[in-house]
């Protein structure tokens, strides 16, 4: 099986590019410049091992190619910028093929967009064209031949690999292709075996495009044909938000084919260092499913003839599109692991602890509970309040179906919520034990920690009979080769973000739940949540986070929810009064605790002190909070943008926080 990734050049400066853009531009300008738009949101998304790198530096190529080839990845297809005999970014294939000691396989696709200002939203401004009536198919032939007879060009029974982004572009698609192959002979070499991408710029299926004259079709992904926007963003008007596993099970659910088809697999999406507001996130931390996606896209190919076993994944080093396989601080080698399983290679020498930080031998990390389920084991909701409504909401959203709700309450029993009987707790404990596919339960309800206990007294096990917490799982079917399962999030106890301990005086979740070993508050650990939320940073303790010195945050709260791990990490000040800060370009403003007085002068505050993109968070008004449309009106007042979040974080025992965001655009 030959997996090849998508490789863009534009890691150096070019004339072309300082003149558009600015001098010393490359993609990294871009991806620093990046913003989260929303709570968790990966950006921006910074480079771990390799780092800032410039592709003028042979070391970098070869760092890169070792990488993939340790993961598994077959070669890479560089995208290809011609504009009739004009070349962007030819450096970096250029000095590969001066380069004979990189002994890894590569090819090309040609980029045949025009080039626009479309990062910056000038769509309309074209900076560099692609004129098809002048277009000479011989000279790109000519030029491309130095890379076809390259022995380590990838080749399909014999003949030199050739993608074409934009096909309906070309005028008359069948005639180009004629030309070229014609040109290819007269040169002296293999005719190209030139492939399609079907992608969201076209229409046609594959067998059209075949009909077309391609020899392969690559199903390039994301393709957002026919696909809803999975939710509304009020933190980030104009983003248009996706759900990664709708593109994935879409994408697996096609067939096998006889036809040249290559499937197209791609980690995760997200053009907001190029787009800024109005990008397009598809953002995936779940690399299990990725590796899911890849060995599904091996077997469609599997029955292929040789050459032919190939799959490409999108992308390499795309950073501003947020679509990479190299390492980045969040996921260090993750994705490039599951790549590698995927493929059904076993990669556990390569992998670093790069993107887990193991607790100090003194503190009491909480235990991970990967749970997964035969789809055949009847699943209960104990509860039939809010809190189980919810987690029977979230199965139904998962398409997951469950047998019923469980309740103490004996005049429950008969009823039905949501269209579930409710039945007696000790009908289905009864079967927890005896039963050959034993039911399984989700506790959603307040009194979790007894219901736990009287489950453990029928003989059930945590993980392996129920769970509590069960709102804040991620329920998802799990489509391999090998019978599926349900697999039900990573489920974590309540940990506190600060230390990490998992132990607690008071209700945890609750407001009088203190930690008992850094003695940390509910203000203290809402503001650290919120704190690594914003600059995702959230999947580690605030002890754990990389020190951003850059990063300027400023909190206003009383002495007891100050949360001294923060000074070390970025430029962060504190104070009980919004008057005494005066500092400038601020990256995030928290505020607690505040009446409606107080929140006036927050976004007053806010308009003055906050960088292009910056926030202001206010949390626990103490049930003074303003009424949307007077936060949404004081917003527009200051030239701001105004949305509520909605958030339970249990898995940090903060518990269900609603929160009121105003950004500068």
């Amino acid at each position: 099986m030959r997996a090849l990734a998508f490789y863009l050049p534009q890691f150096h400066p070019i004339p072309e590019n300082d003149r558009w853009w600015g001098p010393g531009f490359t993609e990294w300008t871009n991806v620093v410049r990046a913003r989260a738009a929303f709570a968790g949101h990966h950006q921006p998304q910074l480079p771990a091992d390799l780092g800032f790198y410039d592709l003028r530096c042979r070391e970098t190529r070869h760092a890169q190619a070792a990488l993939a080839r340790a993961y598994g990845l077959h070669g890479f297809c560089y995208y290809h910028y011609w504009f009739n005999g004009t070349r962007l970014l030819d450096r970096p294939l250029l000095d590969l093929l001066d380069d004979a000691a990189l002994d890894f396989p590569f090819c090309v696709c040609w980029a045949n967009e025009n080039w626009t200002r479309r990062w910056d939203g000038r769509d309309d401004e074209i900076l560099m064209a692609q004129q098809y009536e002048a277009y000479d198919p011989h000279a790109h032939m000519a030029w491309l031949a130095r890379a076809f007879a390259d022995p380590r060009y990838v080749r399909v029974h014999g003949r030199p690999v050739f993608l074409v982004y934009r096909v309906t572009d070309l005028p008359d698609v069948r005639a180009t292709i004629q030309a070229w192959r014609q040109a290819a002979l007269s040169l002296g070499f293999d005719d190209p075996y030139v492939c399609a991408m079907a992608n969201s710029q076209t229409a046609l299926s594959a067998d059209a495009l075949l009909a077309l004259g391609f020899d392969g079709v690559v199903e390039f992904e994301p393709n957002l044909r026919d696909v809803q926007v999975s939710r509304a963003m009020p933190e980030a008007p104009g983003m248009h938000v996706y759900r990664y596993r709708t593109l994935a099970e879409r994408a697996m659910a096609r067939p096998a084919s006889d036809a040249p088809v290559f499937p197209c697999v791609f980690p995760s999406w997200d053009n907001t260092a190029r787009r800024g507001w109005r990008a397009t996130c598809i953002q995936n931390d779940d690399a299990e499913l990725y590796a899911q996606w890849i060995a599904r896209a091996c077997q469609r190919v599997a029955s292929r003839p040789h050459d032919e076993r190939m799959i490409f994944v999108n992308a390499w080093n795309e950073w501003a599109e947020g679509c990479h396989l190299e390492p980045d601080l969040a996921h260090g080698h993750l994705f490039l692991r599951a790549t590698a399983q995927g493929l059904g290679l076993d990669a556990s020498e390569h992998a670093p602890r790069d993107e887990t930080h193991a607790a100090s031998a003194d503190t009491a990390a909480p235990a991970d509970v990967d749970v997964r389920l035969d789809p055949d084991r009847p699943l209960y909701v104990w509860g039939t309040g809010a809190a189980g409504r919810r987690v029977a909401e979230m199965l139904e959203a998962a398409d997951v179906s469950f047998a019923g709700f469980l309740d103490n309450n004996r005049e429950a029993w008969g009823r039905r919520v949501l269209g579930r009987p409710v039945v007696p707790p000790a009908d289905v404990m009864g079967r927890l034990t005896t039963s050959a596919a034993p039911p399984f339960i989700l506790i959603g309800s307040m009194a979790q920690d007894a219901i736990g206990r009287d489950i453990e007294r029928a003989g059930g096990q945590l993980a392996r009979h129920y769970l509590p917490d069960a709102g804040d799982l991620g329920v998802q079917r799990v489509h391999t080769p090998a019978p599926g399962h349900l697999r039900l999030g990573t489920w974590r106890r309540p940990a506190c973000p600060i230390c990490l301990s998992p132990t607690f005086t008071g209700t945890v979740n609750q407001s009088d739940a203190v930690c008992t070993r850094c003695q940390s508050t509910e203000a203290v650990r809402l503001s650290a949540v919120l704190f690594c939320d914003r600059f995702d940073w959230a999947h580690a303790p605030v002890a754990d986070v990389a020190p951003h010195p850059h990063v300027k945050v400023q909190h206003v709260a009383d002495a007891a929810a100050h949360v001294g791990a923060f000074e070390s990490l970025v430029h962060y000040e504190r104070t009980d009064a919004l008057t005494s800060l005066c500092s400038r370009d601020v990256d995030l403003l928290l505020v607690a605790g505040v009446d409606e007085p107080a929140v006036r002068a927050a976004v007053q505050h806010a308009a003055a002190t906050l960088r292009p993109g910056g926030q202001l968070m206010m949390t626990d008004t103490r049930g003074r909070r303003m009424g949307d449309a007077d936060l949404a009106e004081l917003a527009r007042a200051y030239g701001l943008l105004s949305g509520k979040m909605d958030r339970d974080w249990p898995g940090w025992a903060v518990g269900r926080t609603s929160v009121c965001i105003f950004r500068r655009p």
